[in-house]
C-alpha cells in the first residue's frame, strides 16, 4: 500500500468517525505520520492526545525543532480534565508501545 493510500484511508476513518474516541497506534519515531494525523485532525476539527512516553517525548522534540506544523491547541496533554472538556468523538489518541 502506498503512503498516499494510507493517508487517504486515515482521512476516511477520521472523517467518518462520529462516536467515542479514535485510537491510532503508530511508531513514535514516525514524525511524518504524526504530521499526517495533525493535518487530518485540524481539517475535521478534532484534537490529538498523545499516549506513551516515547510518543510524547519524540513529538515534543519534533515540535521544538520545527519538524511539526500545527495550530495551537491541536495536540493536548492526555489528562482527565482535558478529555472531559472535549466530546469523545472529537478526540484522537495516538499511542505507541514497545516492540
Amino acid at each position: 500500500m502506498s503512503e498516499k493510500e494510507v493517508g487517504d484511508t486515515l482521512e476516511k476513518i477520521v472523517s467518518e468517525h462520529n462516536s467515542g474516541r479514535l485510537l491510532i497506534a503508530a511508531f513514535s519515531s514516525w514524525i511524518s505520520r504524526v504530521q499526517q494525523l495533525i493535518d487530518i485532525a485540524e481539517k475535521y476539527d478534532k484534537h490529538i492526545f498523545l499516549s506513551g512516553r516515547s510518543m510524547t517525548e519524540n513529538i515534543a522534540v519534533a515540535q521544538k525543532l520545527g519538524y511539526l506544523s500545527m495550530k495551537q491547541g491541536t495536540i493536548k496533554k492526555l489528562t482527565e480534565k482535558n478529555t472531559k472538556s472535549i466530546p469523545d468523538y472529537k478526540q484522537i489518541v495516538i499511542t505507541t508501545g514497545s516492540q
